[in-house]
């Protein structure tokens, strides 16, 4: 048998069930997917499809593995489990897909996934909250300029409303109005592409804002890479969620959107490289700058973007400690340092420095603004910098608010 298996690129999480290891697997876009438990050898066997190995090739590792002989049909069962579970890649999984991507596309909002738990869902109820959380937050240094750009945490807001109330303070303050915000969030999850659109409207209890299409056809039309290839990411991803329902809250339900998504770009680059230098990046960032600078209206970039992620949540190992916190504030202001001078290579390049060992996650989002920014005399300002401790203090994330404006010309 010449059948090739490879694996999906699934969630993975080891537990135990009746005293037992086992490895739960579950997609990361599909909400209603039954979660699979496989047991240590099951994985072993999964782990092994890597497009690479045969059914036999497979067999023997297994057998080398462990130890012991099986027969070959035994593999070849599991492996055939594995495909009807959706657990591979193939002609099963992509029919499931395009069946998930049309009902996805059918609908006509994306559904809002973190009402009533990470803000409000009552709208009235929102508003007031949002209201609260703009009238009690500090006011940090403001440029006097236009505003092109802001940088907002994706953090839930009850803990990161320190931040958000600055932001949203800062653009009140300065009486700021655009016509479209190009909402740049982070997929958490795998990606084929680095950068994923969606045509879906962004559904908040605050309303439902319009798709700036025109915009999005022209990033599609100067784009060789499929945007759409990885959609059904946007199902359960919550950056451009709350970075809609900023830009709702402050520019009102006349605002267009262009909601996308940012994946890793370590997935189109080798070691070492800067993202300019990966042609579907590039490709993509000069597709925004003359998408921005074609339209008929005043445009913003928000990049819903959090910092470092330190601690055992995040796979570091021991409990956080204050010189793990101080390292990470070093980090992270050395990172701001170059969002200030619009800096998207020193700013990559920091980052991955030291292997990115803070787990920044708005890397590829941040990069994107800084690029598009790039040589148009532009700057920004931190305007406030927050974390927030995961509930038992064993962790920390970290969360900047920023504002960007590209200085007149004399």
């Amino acid at each position: 048998m010449d059948w090739r298996p490879r694996y999906r690129i699934l969630d993975a999480v080891p537990t135990k069930v009746n005293d037992e290891p086992v490895v739960v697997l579950q997609d990361p876009t599909d909400p209603s997917d039954t979660v699979v438990a496989l047991s240590m050898p099951g994985f072993f066997v999964l782990t092994q499809c890597d497009g690479e190995h045969t059914v036999e090739e497979i067999h023997k590792a297994f057998t080398k593995e462990y130890g012991q002989e099986v027969p070959l049909d035994t593999v070849e069962t599991m492996l055939r489990e594995f495909d009807e579970g959706l657990l591979l890649e193939g002609e099963r999984y992509d029919e499931h897909k395009a069946q998930r991507l049309a009902a996805y596309r059918a609908q006509a909002t994306r559904p809002p996934t973190s009402a009533g738990s990470s803000y409000p869902a009552d709208p009235a109820e929102l508003r007031a909250f949002l209201d609260k959380m703009t009238e009690e937050a500090d006011l940090g240094p403001v440029m006097d300029e236009d505003v092109c750009a802001i940088v907002i945490p994706h953090i839930d807001f009850p803990r990161g409303a320190a931040t958000y109330g600055s932001v949203c303070r800062a653009v009140r303050e300065l009486g700021l109005e655009f016509d479209t915000c190009v909402l740049l969030g982070i997929a958490h999850h795998h990606t084929e592409t680095p950068f994923v659109v969606t045509r879906l409207p962004y559904e908040t209890p605050l309303g439902v804002p319009e798709v700036d299409q025109a915009f999005i056809g022209h990033l599609q039309e100067h784009c060789s890479t499929d945007l759409f290839t990885d959609e059904l990411v946007h199902v359960t991803e919550h950056s451009v969620e709350f970075a809609t329902l900023v830009c709702q809250y402050l520019f009102g339900s006349r605002v267009r959107t262009v909601p996308i998504l940012c994946g890793s770009f370590e997935s189109v680059l080798p070691q070492g490289d800067s993202p300019s230098e990966s042609p579907d990046v590039a490709e993509f960032i000069e597709a925004l700058r003359t998408a921005i600078e074609e339209s008929d209206g005043r445009v913003c970039l928000v990049a819903a973007v959090d910092f470092s992620h330190v601690g055992p949540q995040f796979g570091d190992s021991g409990l956080l400690t204050a010189r793990m916190a101080e390292f990470a504030q070093r980090r992270d202001q050395a990172l701001f340092g170059h969002c200030v001078e619009c800096d998207p290579d020193g700013f990559f390049e920091e980052a991955h420095s030291d292997g990115n060992v803070t787990h920044v996650c708005g890397v590829a989002a941040v990069y994107t603004v800084l690029a598009v920014l790039e040589g148009r005399d532009a700057q920004g300002v931190v305007i406030h910098y927050g974390n927030a401790p995961t509930p038992d203090d064993t962790s920390v994330v970290t969360f900047a608010g920023m504002l960007f404006t590209e200085l007149p010309a004399s």
